[in-house]
């Protein structure tokens, strides 16, 4: 979606939202990293089909995740 088409529909009504999305109480959503370290993610929306996608931009932050999440092993 990062390239202004969405994948599930194709259209290009996206819209992008770099600094958190917000819930009802103001809190940001991030992807905890650690229990001291959260990264924030830049969303995505498709406006034609409600398809969302979120990216972690900072180049540390997925060096961090590498280091400390349980990586997936590809299945068959």
């Amino acid at each position: 979606m990062r390239n202004g088409v969405c994948p599930k529909c194709k259209s290009t009504e996206i819209y992008h939202k770099s600094d958190g999305i917000r819930t009802g109480i103001g809190d940001r959503i991030f992807v905890s990293v650690s229990w001291w370290s959260k990264a924030m993610l830049d969303n995505y929306v498709c406006t034609n089909c409600g398809h969302v996608e979120s990216y972690i931009p900072e180049a540390s932050d997925l060096a961090d995740i590498a280091r400390k999440w349980d990586r997936v092993e590809r299945q068959g």
